[in-house]
This record gives structure tokens, sequence and C-alpha cells, in this order.
């Protein structure tokens, strides 16, 4: 298969903290990105060419905001609320001479969360919990065959912990579990 064109990506970003209290902390940023996507696949699998095209130029903001507050050096919690977006593109499924094209999804993602560490550096645990909303998702088969394709919405949930224990100056045990 033959496979032409340019994908230009172009973005920038900033954060900032601030600390309402000596333990309260409110952070908010951004990422502003132009992605422009030119992309011709042209396959021939023995039953004649196969061509798609995209030709996408998309701008986005993602915004992120949330709150921090810190019972000590060694523990926290927070929140925070943030978006991200993923551009669409090409697929090729080369087992049945298919190609096909996918839009960009979105991402609007809440999570809180909490940490710790012992003050003595033996041992940390860190846990979070988060659900998440995708518009226009990308889902492999959601194409034409196994290809990726676009459902309009799929929403997740889960939790998230993981720890380590260090075992003497060398030696740690490092677990995570996520639902």
């Amino acid at each position: 298969f033959d496979v032409d064109g340019t994908f230009t990506n172009q973005s920038i970003f900033g954060e900032a903290e601030f600390a309402l209290s000596d333990q309260l902390f409110f952070f908010v940023g951004g990422r502003y990105e132009e992605q422009d996507i030119d992309r011709t696949v042209t396959a021939d699998f023995g039953f004649g060419p196969v061509t798609a095209t995209v030709d996408t130029k998309d701008e986005e903001f993602t915004p992120r905001v949330g709150v921090r507050y810190e019972f000590s050096e060694n523990a926290s919690v927070g929140y925070q609320y943030s978006e991200g977006f993923r551009p669409g593109s090409i697929d090729i499924d080369l087992f049945l001479g298919t190609v096909a094209t996918f839009d960009g999804e979105t991402l609007k993602q809440h999570e809180i969360w909490t940490r710790y560490a012992d003050p003595d550096g033996r041992f940390s645990v860190n846990a979070a919990a988060f659900a998440y909303k995708l518009e226009d998702a990308q889902v492999t088969g959601a194409g034409p065959g196994f290809l990726i394709g676009n459902v309009p919405e799929a929403e997740g949930y889960g939790i998230e912990v993981d720890g380590e224990v260090w075992i003497n100056d060398r030696s740690a045990i490092t677990a995570g579990l996520g639902l």
C-alpha cells in the first residue's frame, strides 16, 4: 500500500497554581492545539486499488482545573476536571482490504485522589477514582470490518490504587490495581 501526506501539530500549554492558604491550593491550566492531517492511503489487496483520503484541521482548547488540600507534607487529597482531544485519521485492514476514515474524539473527565507517604520513607499509597465521557469515541470495530470508527458517546469510570513498600535500603515492592 502507499501512504502519502502530512501531519502537522502545534500547541501551547501552561498551568498556574495558587495557594489559597497554607494547605489549600487551586490550579488551572490548559492546552491550545492545532492539528492538520492531510493523508491519502491507496492499497491494492489483489481486488483492485482502494483509496481513502482524510483532510482535517482541528483546533482545540483543553482545560484542566482543580484543587488540592494538604493535610501535611505527606498526605493530600484533591479533585480535578480535565478535557482531552484525539484527532481523527485513517485506518487500514490489510486482511480484508478495506480503508476507512474516522473523526476526532473529545474527553471530559472528573477525578478525585488521595496520596500518602510515610514520613520515614518506608511506604507510600495513592488512590484515585474517576469518571469520564467521550464524544465521537474512536472504537476498534465501529468502522467497516474491524477498523476504527466513531460511536456517538461512551462513558467510563474506575478506581486505581498503588503502593510501594521498602523492604530495606535497596529493595522495594511496588503494586497497583485498576478497576
